[in-house]
């Protein structure tokens, strides 16, 4: 049931993303990444005003987080899963935490994606 739950809200964020990102281009050309800028802080908002309601909420089916969050979100995108940790180690005051988490985040993904970018062209992929 959790993988089926996980799987319609992830087929539902990847269409939402592309929306957000083929829209976005057309309307302000692709010179700059503006459509996966709107759906990174978009998720990271939908992400902490989901999940803090469903945390005061804990009436609510897990089957619910699981839908908003691990799938629309995780299909739309896992910037905001990053956010939300970056977030809840401020708040727990571990502020020289958050800082590495956010710089070792963004390092790395760049480092990944260019790596990753890199073999492919070398492989011919």
């Amino acid at each position: 049931m959790h993988f089926a739950v996980i799987a319609g809200g992830a087929a539902i964020g990847a269409v939402l993303r592309y929306l957000v990102v083929t829209h976005t281009a057309a309307w302000l050309g692709g010179a700059f990444p503006y459509g996966t800028l709107i759906v990174n802080a978009t998720g990271a908002f939908a992400l902490g005003l989901i999940a803090e309601w469903i945390g005061a909420h804990a009436s609510v089916d897990p089957h619910v987080r699981l839908f908003f969050v691990t799938g629309v979100l995780g299909g739309y995108t896992t910037f905001s899963s990053y956010a939300w940790e970056a977030l809840e180690l401020t708040q727990s005051g571990l502020w020289l935490r958050a800082l590495l988490y956010a710089a070792a985040s963004n390092v790395a993904g760049f480092i990944g994606v260019a790596l990753g970018a890199l073999i492919a062209r070398s492989a011919s992929l």
